[in-house]
């Protein structure tokens, strides 16, 4: 039976999927925007069953240390990494970012 884990989303990272989520219906529409978030929350609740099926993030090799967790990323929609840690039975993400945007 495989492990749940605890989802964390700070209120940083909230903040930032809302102001994508703005960017998105200012520069397409409101109805593309509303489906890109409904869509990336439903990547990130994914990480509650075996979030270890991504990939390692290149962030792990200086940040995984330092938190104590592994550092994962997953990809959504060929553009946006979304940055986590693992640790025990907690998923706590760390950053949603563009790819486009520098580490």
């Amino acid at each position: 039976m495989p492990t749940h884990h605890r989802i964390i989303v700070p209120s940083p990272v909230r903040v930032a999927l809302q102001k994508q989520a703005d960017f998105i219906a200012e520069n397409a529409t409101r109805p593309f925007a509303l489906k890109w978030l409904s869509g990336i929350i439903a990547a990130i609740s994914s990480l509650a069953e075996f979030p270890e099926r991504f990939s390692l993030a290149p962030e792990n090799e200086y940040l995984g240390q330092e938190l104590g967790a592994e550092i994962r990323h997953l990809l959504y929609k060929k553009s946006f990494r979304v940055i986590f840690a693992v640790k025990k039975n907690e998923v706590r993400i760390l950053k949603v970012k563009h790819s486009a945007q520098q580490i």
